[in-house]
């Protein structure tokens, strides 16, 4: 009776011994509201390279409207059924008003370059987000770089990263 008493013991008290310990949350990764600013060479890049990067992105900015409702029936509201659901709010606006950092956001869309079809100037291992009138967030962890880009044309997008990448020291 004993024995079967000692089995029975062991045999109900060995799920609580297999449980996993619960894991801390995963800390914040992103700064919150205070940046830091370096310079081009504090971040290793030729600063007239990195100019030269920025007018070359300037000179080719997209000539679609900055309103979305516009741009958007100018665009995808040609397709069949492109009627907007919902209101279309001012990008100037939206653009201009700090909010906190949206982890579900859901506007962009990523994009590989594992092929090297869509940059041919960026290694096979970078990977950009890109929002519409082209917004693009260009990651190159290869290179340690991360670019934030606006209104760049999308044929210009590939001359700017390598424009981005020549300005490397």
């Amino acid at each position: 009776m004993k024995a079967s008493a000692l089995v029975l013991f062991v045999i109900l008290s060995l799920p609580g011994f297999s449980q996993k310990k619960k894991t801390p949350p995963t800390p914040v990764y992103y700064p919150g509201h205070q940046w830091e600013r370096k310079t081009p060479i504090e971040v290793g890049l030729d600063a007239d390279k990195l100019k030269a990067a920025i007018e070359f992105a300037i000179r080719h900015e997209t000539q679609n409207p900055r309103s979305m409702e516009e741009n958007h029936y100018r665009t995808f509201g040609r397709e069949p059924f492109g009627e907007a659901i919902g209101p279309m709010k001012d990008r100037l606006l939206q653009s201009t008003t700090p909010t906190p950092v949206q982890i579900g956001y859901g506007y962009m869309n990523y994009f590989l370059n594992t092929d090297q079809k869509y940059l041919p100037a960026a290694p096979a291992t970078a990977f950009t987000h890109i929002g519409n009138g082209t917004n693009m967030i260009y990651v190159d962890r290869e290179n340690d770089l991360v670019a934030v880009v606006r209104w760049v044309d999308n044929n210009s997008l590939n001359e700017f990263v390598k424009l981005l990448l020549e300005a490397r020291q």
